[in-house]
């Protein structure tokens, strides 16, 4: 599919597969059937020239590496994704801004590892799950560190008294902190933390 620029799935699609437009570098415009509940594995990896996609209000699961090493600048989560399977967005290092809604309860290894531009992630307010704060994703009680934003530019960075858990993978590529402190509250420190 190196050639293919554009794709509209129609309302009667009720399902797409794992890596059904994976390597479409060329693709640019997509939209999805609106009643579709999931975004499978690396469905739209590598395709490098997508900027922007619309995730429909049908979708309650994005898997793993569905849009790994994308194009996307930013990305909208609607209230009714649920799920974010691991590393949804990994190496997308155009990806500035994501915007979670209200229903998202559940993330695997960091959905957001390698995104380097990373530097703004807004939470709706109404989400009992997850929070931002001190530049990382963090869990409702800011107990579990899920991913830090790596557009920072922080240089030294110290992880908060509250944090217990650093997950898998969450600083991930923070090349620019160059000295980090831990507290004694950590208790877990994942794989790759």
């Amino acid at each position: 599919c190196s050639s293919l620029t554009s794709i509209k799935t129609p309302d009667t699609v009720k399902s797409i597969g794992k890596y059904i437009f994976n390597g479409c570098s060329q693709l640019a415009t997509v939209t999805l059937s609106s009643i579709i509940p999931t975004i499978p594995e690396k469905a739209f990896g590598s395709c490098s020239l997508l900027k922007t996609i619309t995730i429909p209000t049908s979708v309650t699961t994005i898997e793993k590496s569905a849009f790994y090493k994308t194009g996307l600048t930013q990305i909208s989560i609607p209230n009714n994704v649920e799920t974010l399977g691991d590393k949804v967005f990994d190496s997308s290092k155009s990806l500035e801004t994501v915007s979670i809604g209200t229903g998202l309860k559940t993330v695997g290894i960091n959905p957001f590892i390698s995104c380097t531009k990373l530097s703004t992630i807004t939470i709706d307010s109404a989400n009992k799950n997850f929070i931002i704060l001190d530049d990382m994703m963090l869990s409702e009680s800011k107990s579990i560190v899920y991913s830090y934003l790596l557009g920072k530019d922080t240089t030294v960075f110290t992880i908060p008294d509250y944090v217990k858990t650093i997950k898998h993978s969450a600083f991930y590529e923070a090349n620019n902190i160059y000295v980090m402190k831990i507290p004694m509250t950590v208790e877990t420190l994942e794989e790759n933390a």
